[in-house]
Parts: C-alpha cells; structure tokens; sequence
C-alpha cells in the first residue's frame, strides 16, 4: 500500500474566473525570484481606468496604470515593487482598479 501513496503529488487546472471585469493570477509573489502577478481586466467601454497597489495601511505604493483606455481586454503585470523601484515589504496588498462601470479591487500576497 505504502507504493501507492503520494504525499506531493498534484493536478494543474485552469484558472478560475472571477466574478466581476477584473481577474488576478498568480496571486502569491515572491519579487526576489521575479516573480509577477497578472492582472485582467475587460473594459466594457472606452473611458479613463486607473490601477493603483495600496499596502494595508490604505498608502498608494504604485500607480500601475492610469489614463484612457478603448473598449475591451487588457493585461498589466506588478512585479512587487513601489513606484521608486524598490521591492516591497512582505505582506498584503490591494489592486484597485475604477473605471467605466469598473470599481474592483483584488488581493495580492508578497512572500519572501
């Protein structure tokens, strides 16, 4: 019995959809192996959109994203880092994203 058993094995399945325009992937990071997180969104019509990280404190740390967009889907990536360049204390962060008919906001957790 003890030959069947596999302690780390696992499936990879695609990502779930969100609820709402705005869908993360890879929502856990790790800046120092460059890693990214994804961010989706689809614009349901032309109009200003603007992508900030917040830190728990409620502070902007960098502005992804901000000015007119036309109708449809987009990606941005956060590697992060603040907008001086620098990586980011582990922790908790928000994506917020306000646009047409858009006012989402998404977690992202930075590890090291």
């Amino acid at each position: 019995w003890y030959r069947s058993v596999r302690p780390f094995a696992f499936g990879v399945h695609q990502p779930q959809e969100q609820s709402g325009t705005v869908n993360i992937v890879n929502n856990v990071i790790n800046p120092n192996n460059n890693e990214v997180t994804s961010v989706h969104v689809v614009v349901p019509r032309a109009g200003n959109v603007t992508i900030q990280v917040f830190n728990l404190a409620g502070d902007v740390v960098d502005v992804l994203s901000a000015g007119s967009r036309a109708a449809g889907e987009f990606a941005i990536y956060w590697d992060g880092r603040n907008s001086g360049g620098r990586v980011v204390a582990r922790g908790l962060y928000f994506i917020k994203v306000v646009g047409p008919d858009i006012s989402e906001m998404r977690k992202v957790m930075v590890v090291k």
